[in-house]
């Protein structure tokens, strides 16, 4: 079963499958453009899979795509969608790639960088000071095509290997990332003036009742 474009869980499992798999034909899981997503999902007026389609696309360099010669965008096929990035999607583009760079830059400097240790930590020096290295790592490490979600488990996963912060400030640090996440995705449409989720849904799915 493919991992569902609308949820939190189905954008990671689509990023573990895509840390996974082999490359087939010298590319990469999932195998497809998410601008062929896109533009396929407004031919058939879906809406549902556009925000997190748009958050991958917004990984790829723009002068990439205005050439529009990446591989996946190559492959020929007679139900190929357009591989062209409209004016308003180029708009949209830029929205949710400013977004992305937002949220690692916060990420990094506020949520990671100027936290302190938990109220009940009982080292809270060691602690509040793991957390400014962490963020001295993070500040070095992430890049233009970071995603920010799977850089936030990052964090937590290399967090976790930190003995100098205690038990407490790490499950607490872990359970606001968490929490940090879901509010991301919650909001993700709102970026490009869409619906939310479920009313996305429940839009699709009165346009195109075969999706139930």
């Amino acid at each position: 079963m493919s991992p569902r474009s609308d949820t939190l869980r189905g954008h990671d499992d689509m990023v573990e499958l895509a840390l996974k798999s082999p490359l087939i034909d010298n590319t990469t899981y999932p195998y497809v453009h998410p601008l062929h997503v896109i533009n396929l999902a407004q031919e058939a007026n879906v809406r549902i899979v556009i925000p997190s389609a748009l958050y991958f696309l917004s990984l790829y360099p723009l002068d990439d795509l205005l050439r529009a010669n990446h591989p996946k965008l190559m492959v020929e096929h007679p139900s190929r969608p357009s591989s062209t990035l409209s004016l308003s999607d180029i708009r949209d583009y830029t929205l949710m790639f400013q977004y992305r760079l937002d949220l690692i830059l916060d990420f990094v400097r506020r949520f990671c960088g100027e936290r302190a240790a938990d109220p009940s930590c009982l080292n809270g020096k060691s602690c509040t000071q793991g957390f400014s290295r962490l963020a001295s790592r993070l500040s070095r490490s992430w890049m233009m095509r970071t995603g920010p979600l799977h850089y936030m488990v990052q964090a937590m996963d290399e967090l976790s290997g930190d003995r100098t912060i205690c038990s407490t400030c790490q499950n607490a640090f872990r359970q606001d990332v968490t929490m940090y996440r879901e509010d991301i995705w919650k909001n993700m449409p709102s970026i490009l003036g869409l619906p939310s989720w479920q009313d996305m849904k429940v839009m699709d799915l009165q346009t195109c009742p075969e999706f139930k």
